[in-house]
C-alpha cells in the first residue's frame, strides 16, 4: 500500500499544497513552525479521521476557515487505486468518501491505509502513563479486526451506564439494574481482554526480529519482552472480579477494574524498562514496537503501513536515524518524515537517489527536483 498523492485545504498554516510521492522514503525539511507536522496531521485525518495531535478539530482548521478537507490517492495491491476524501467542519460535521462513495463512519478510513505514528514524544510509550500503551494496542487490533472498534464503542457505552448506575446505588437507589450492566460489562470486557492479550503476545514475538537492529550496546544483548496486564490479577476470572468489587465500585461511583485499566508491561531482563532505560533508549524501544506492530499486520493481512515520523532528529543521533530508516526501507514501508535538520544531517540513506525531498517554509511546500 502506498500513498501516491495528497491535497490539503484548511489545515493550520498550510497553503493548500498538492503533493506527489514517488518514493518510499519522503522527507519534509523546514524550520519549527513551518508546517511540516501539519502535513503529517493531514495524512492522519485522511487515514484515521482524526489528528494524532489533538481530538479537537478546531485546533487543526486554519484561522478564518470553517472546515478542513484532505484528498488522497492510495495504491492498494489488492484493490487498485483508491481515491479517498475527508472533510470536517468546526461543528464536527464529517464526510468521508472512497472512490466517490460516502462511507457511513469516518472511522472506517482505517481500513484503507494503516498508519504508524512516531512523534517527538515516542518515548512516552515506554516511560509514560498506561493510556498511551492502551492506545497502541487498540490501533493495532483495529487494523486487523474490524469488529474490535464496535466492541470498544459498546464497552465505553456500557461502562458509562454502569458508572451512572453505581452512583445511583450509592445514593440509595435499587441495585437490580446493576446486575444487567454487570452482565453486559463482563461479556464485552472479557472479549476485549482476550483479544488484547492475544495481540500483545504476537507483538512480543514480532519484536524479537526488530530489536537487534535498533538497540545498541549492552541492552541489545538483554532480553526485552512485552506482556499484557488486563487490569486485574491474571489468576482471576473477570466475572468474579467485577462481582467481588461491586461494593468498592458503588462506594467510588465508578468501575475500577476492566480493559479500560489494562496496560503493557515492557521489561528488560525482567525489570521494568521505565526504571532502567534512558529517554533515547525508550524512543528506540517505541520505534521497535511500532515496526513490530507493522510487521505483524503485514503478516496477518498483507497490508503495509505508512510511517509518519515527526521530529526525526529528536533524541536520535545520525547513527540511530540511519538504523531506523534502513530498517523501514528493508521492509519496503513508506515513510513520511518531518525534520528541522538539513539534508546532510539525515544520514547516508537520505542522500541516496530515490528519496523524496520536500522543503517547507511558512506553509508552502516545494519538492526538490531529482
Amino acid at each position: 500500500m502506498f500513498l501516491k498523492a495528497l491535497t490539503i485545504e484548511g489545515v493550520r498554516n498550510l497553503r493548500s499544497p498538492e503533493l506527489y510521492f514517488d518514493h518510499p522514503l519522503n522527507f519534509l525539511i523546514g524550520a519549527n513552525g513551518s508546517g511540516k507536522t501539519s502535513v503529517l496531521e493531514a495524512v492522519s485525518l485522511l487515514c484515521r479521521g482524526q489528528s494524532f495531535r489533538s481530538p479537537n478539530i478546531g485546533t487543526v482548521i486554519r484561522h478564518g476557515e470553517n472546515s478542513v478537507s484532505v484528498w488522497g490517492e492510495i495504491q492498494d495491491e489488492a484493490r487498485g487505486t483508491l481515491k479517498v476524501a475527508f472533510r470536517k467542519t468546526r461543528a464536527n460535521e464529517t464526510e468521508a468518501r472512497v472512490n466517490g462513495e460516502e462511507i457511513e463512519r469516518a472511522s472506517k478510513l482505517i481500513e484503507y491505509l494503516p498508519l504508524q505514528v512516531i512523534t517527538a514524544d515516542a518515548a512516552d510509550l515506554v516511560l509514560g502513563a498506561p493510556k498511551a500503551r492502551r492506545r497502541f494496542i487498540d490501533w493495532g487490533i483495529v487494523h486487523e479486526h474490524s469488529t474490535y472498534l464496535s466492541w470498544r464503542r459498546d464497552f465505553q457505552r456500557v461502562l458509562r451506564q454502569r458508572n451512572t448506575c453505581l452512583k445511583r446505588v450509592n445514593e440509595g437507589g435499587a441495585s437490580d439494574e446493576l446486575d444487567v450492566w454487570d452482565r453486559q460489562l463482563i461479556d464485552i470486557g472479557q472479549r476485549i481482554s482476550t483479544a488484547q492479550a492475544d495481540y500483545v503476545a504476537e507483538v512480543n514475538e514480532a519484536l524479537l526480529a526488530v530489536l537487534p537492529s535498533l538497540m545498541d550496546g549492552e541492552k541489545a544483548e538483554q532480553e526485552v519482552t512485552v506482556s499484557y496486564y488486563p487490569g486485574w490479577s491474571e489468576e482471576d476470572d473477570f466475572a468474579n472480579v467485577i462481582r467481588s468489587a461491586r461494593q468498592r465500585d458503588v462506594k467510588l461511583g465508578r468501575t475500577v477494574t476492566g480493559p479500560h485499566a489494562a496496560d503493557i508491561r515492557i521489561q528488560v531482563s525482567n525489570r521494568l524498562a521505565s526504571r532502567i532505560v534512558s529517554r533515547g533508549e525508550a524512543r528506540a524501544l517505541a520505534q521497535a514496537l511500532s515496526i513490530a506492530q507493522a510487521d505483524k499486520l503485514q503478516r496477518a493481512t498483507g497490508r503495509r503501513s505508512l510511517f509518519l515520523v515527526d521530529e526525526l532528529a529528536g533524541e536520535m543521533d545520525a547513527g540511530r536515524r540511519g538504523q531506523f530508516l534502513a530498517l523501514l526501507a528493508s521492509r519496503q514501508y513508506q515513510v513520511l518524515a518531518a525534520s528541522a535538520i538539513a539534508l546532510e544531517g539525515l544520514g547516508a540513506l537520505a542522500a541516496q537517489p530515490g528519496c523524496g525531498m520536500f522543503h517547507v517554509e511558512q506553509g508552502r511546500i516545494k519538492k526538490q527536483q531529482e
